[in-house]
């Protein structure tokens, strides 16, 4: 991706487009907004992300549910057929594999987020700054919970080969989710529209940021594309149909951190046993504001599995249409 953005930044060059780089704060802001009809704002880091406030009823944390390591490896072989992998340890964390390309082939990227007090928390105590002198240990350890935690990628790795392919090819984050305003009003009257982090910051743990993010731009460039006022109106209006899928995959990924509802352990322990539940839990990954509506409600959680099981919904492909009519109480056609 890192690389893949790197040339649609050469590509909106060549187009015309101006690029600076440089570091900013909230002051900033203010100077750009007098230079531009509207200014966009998606770096939800420092000082920038003080400039919307945060939302409480979508914020639950305080502080980080997760320290996040990621990491490209050598000697783990590819499961056959290809695919992705999400592994749960409850009170421990998860472990997501999956193949990736990069400058070199054949690389496996694992995630591990590890929570608070659990087996996976060792990895906190490894830094970036130090990965020279801690690499070897680094990967024992690695190697080590994989082997107790995550048998089914354990028995696809090489242990003479197992190691980060380089040292940029690590990284740690611990991120406190949190939604906020998708637009702030500046003191000289501009007002400046909220993108990706800079709006809602998630948890890495459903992968669903930056497809958040890019939906989100599509959002606010058509929004633009109909308007010829960016004013604190447009903001306002762009931030809501914004929200209308943001909000909902947010607040599943913050569910996700949380020890899952009785209904959502019925969902899996159902999907262990029928492929067709199995189908619309992965499924699921790529509308997960409509997966939401289901899963956030134990009734219609119970309804849709109920007929997965019985056969009278399919979820190759997944119905969608049929899905929610469903849930909403009405009737298979």
């Amino acid at each position: 991706m890192r690389i893949y953005w790197a040339r649609l930044l050469e590509e909106f060059a060549q187009r015309g487009g101006s690029l600076v780089f440089r570091t900013l704060d909230a002051g900033d802001v203010e100077e750009l907004s007098t230079r531009h009809d509207l200014v966009v704002v998606a770096s939800g880091r420092g000082a920038l992300s003080n400039l919307f406030p945060r939302l409480p009823e979508h914020s639950p944390f305080e502080n980080p549910q997760r320290v996040v390591l990621a990491a490209l490896f050598r000697g783990i072989a590819y499961p056959k057929p290809l695919a992705f992998q999400a592994i749960v340890n409850r009170g421990h964390g998860e472990i997501l594999d999956f193949p990736l390309f990069s400058f070199e082939p054949g690389l496996t990227a694992l995630g591990m987020e590890a929570a608070r007090g659990g087996a996976f928390a060792v990895l906190s105590r490894f830094h970036r700054s130090r990965f020279d002198e801690q690499r070897s240990e680094f990967e024992a350890t690695v190697l080590a919970l994989l082997r107790d935690y995550a048998p089914s990628v354990y028995a696809r790795i090489d242990t003479k080969r197992f190691a980060v392919a380089r040292p940029l090819d690590i990284g740690y984050v611990a991120i406190t989710p949190v939604v906020r305003r998708g637009y702030a009003r500046l003191s000289n009257g501009r007002t400046v529209l909220a993108l990706g982090d800079a709006h809602i910051t998630m948890d890495p743990v459903t992968g669903q940021g930056a497809n958040k993010a890019s939906h989100a731009a599509f959002v606010a460039g058509a929004a633009i594309c109909e308007s010829s006022v960016f004013d604190e109106d447009f903001c306002a209006r762009a931030s809501r149909r914004m929200c209308e899928y943001a909000l909902p995959v947010s607040d599943a990924c913050n569910a996700r951190l949380m020890p899952p509802a009785p209904h959502v352990v019925d969902l899996l322990a159902a999907a262990a046993r029928h492929q067709a539940v199995a189908d619309f839990y992965t499924g699921s990954f790529n509308d997960p504001d409509r997966f939401w509506h289901i899963a956030s409600r134990p009734e219609r959680t119970d309804v849709i599995k109920k007929h997965l099981i019985a056969g009278t919904l399919s979820a190759k492909p997944l119905e969608w249409d049929t899905i929610a009519a469903l849930a909403n109480g009405g009737a298979v056609a």
